[in-house]
């Protein structure tokens, strides 16, 4: 590239890498526009492959004839875990909360049931187990208040979600359990048949 300022506009030389030129004529070679690439003598820039990105070029380079060579990228960067971009993308797009991407997956991805995440742009959910021990969440969960105690458990502060006992109903959520039909309770919370 450092040569390419020193020489005659009649000579013919590839395109230098960030730029492409598709006709014949002795105007410059085109900067790749954002989003796309060379890497020196194409006729067309390509675009960035799903899950990478360009932005500006390097800067222009001022030639012996007093025009100035003016490039685009050369290469294509990768998106950061927790971001994703289209083809042809000039920048990485946050997953959504409910959602992220590892560092070798190709989309966003739902949280699983039992994980929440709050923000955007994260590599990996968070466990509900961490915030209340025995709870799961629903699929896509975006915030520690979905998650809940499933059916079969209730909700004991301090404890977490517990095993539902015999002549309780407990149909999961954070309520309180209920009287299964054919027992009574005492005032002490202890269950009769």
């Amino acid at each position: 590239v450092e040569d390419l300022a020193q020489l005659s506009v009649h000579s013919c030389q590839p395109c230098p890498a960030g730029t492409s030129k598709g006709e014949t004529s002795a105007s410059l070679c085109l900067p790749c526009p954002e989003g796309f690439f060379s890497t020196g003598g194409q006729a067309a820039c390509s675009p960035c492959t799903e899950n990478t990105f360009t932005s500006k070029g390097r800067d222009p380079l001022p030639l012996l004839d007093g025009r100035s060579q003016h490039f685009g990228a050369m290469e294509c960067m990768p998106c950061s875990p927790g971001y994703v971009a289209g083809i042809g993308s000039s920048k990485c797009m946050p997953c959504s909360p409910g959602t992220f991407r590892a560092a070798d997956a190709a989309e966003c991805d739902l949280c699983v049931a039992g994980e929440y995440q709050p923000d955007q742009g994260s590599a990996e959910c968070m466990s509900c187990e961490s915030v209340l021990p025995g709870s799961s969440g629903s699929r896509g969960a975006r915030g520690a208040e979905e998650c809940v105690c499933p059916p079969g458990r209730f909700f004991i502060a301090a404890q977490g979600c517990v095993p539902c006992l015999e002549g309780l109903e407990c149909p999961g959520g954070n309520e309180p359990p209920r009287q299964a039909k054919g027992y009574w309770v005492d005032e002490g919370l202890r269950v009769f048949r």
